[in-house]
């Protein structure tokens, strides 16, 4: 890990492990638990959800900051992202992006079946701190 608030050093994206798997895999599966982060599958009548999701957009340069160069290829739920951070995520945190309209709920995009703790987090509700992560000292 860097020391004294320095970013990680670049990694080399051909002999990155997840650069290599983490888009292919169904289910965009959380690099840090596993967790899937957009559960489901699509059927001829559309998409069946089978749990909550946890897949949304922040702002590129935060991203950066908590996953690296070749953090693109990754996904994250909110509780491994926040632990990265070091503290909750708040509404300014995430894009104008469509999936993190919370207009869009329950219907044809599987993404628009999101868990309560990122609905908590796009509206700005739950704002207790969390465990120091290993980004925490970053400025």
């Amino acid at each position: 890990m860097a020391e004294n608030n320095e970013l990680p050093p670049l990694r080399d994206e051909a002999a990155c492990v997840f650069c290599q798997t983490a888009v292919s895999q169904p289910g965009a599966p959380c690099a840090d638990c596993g967790i899937l982060t957009l559960p489901g599958y699509r059927t001829p009548a559309g998409p069946r959800a089978t749990s909550r999701a946890e897949f949304y957009m922040i702002h590129d340069d935060l991203w950066q900051f908590v996953t690296g160069p070749c953090g693109w290829h990754l996904f994250l739920c909110i509780g491994c992202l926040e632990w990265r951070l070091g503290r909750r995520l708040t509404p300014d945190d995430f894009t104008a992006a469509p999936v993190n309209d919370l207009w869009y709920t329950d219907d044809g995009h599987l993404w628009s079946w999101r868990s309560p703790r990122l609905v908590a987090r796009l509206r700005g509700h739950d704002s207790v701190a969390v465990a120091p992560g290993r980004n925490a000292n970053r400025g």
